[in-house]
């Protein structure tokens, strides 16, 4: 299966498992990019690298799309202002890894978390 394949599955897993997120994420067009390392979300689109989805088994790829749609969902992509944007994505990381894993879903390896940012918004955990 190939990376625009295992995104339509994950979509699906979506929509059969997490309605709120599968509501989300319908809505975002999904462009591959390889100049992107995994993959970014910019509030309308998600952009990922294709090598990166074709390593992730179905269930990271829906973690991904979580993740993704996180970002879209807590308008991280207007909060960023002018902060140093990989610190902002990184903090944003940390602030939303907690709540997809709670709520079930796999990321892949080398995700970010942390005990020291629970609870805290990504404004909070920048600022730390």
């Amino acid at each position: 299966m190939n990376a625009k394949e295992k995104i339509v599955q994950a979509k699906v897993q979506l929509i059969l498992n997490q309605p709120f997120f599968a509501t989300l994420a319908i809505r975002l067009k999904y462009v591959a990019d390889p100049r992107t390392d995994t993959a970014c979300a910019n509030g309308n689109q998600v952009d990922y690298n294709p090598t990166y989805i074709d390593n992730l088994s179905i269930d990271e790829v829906t973690g991904v799309l979580a993740h993704e749609v996180m970002h879209t969902a807590l308008l991280h992509h207007t909060r960023r202002n002018n902060r140093e944007i990989k610190m902002w994505n990184k903090a944003a990381d940390y602030a939303i890894n907690p709540m997809l894993l709670s709520s079930g879903f796999v990321l892949p390896e080398n995700y970010l978390i942390s005990n020291e940012f629970s609870n805290k918004t990504a404004e909070q955990i920048y600022n730390l």
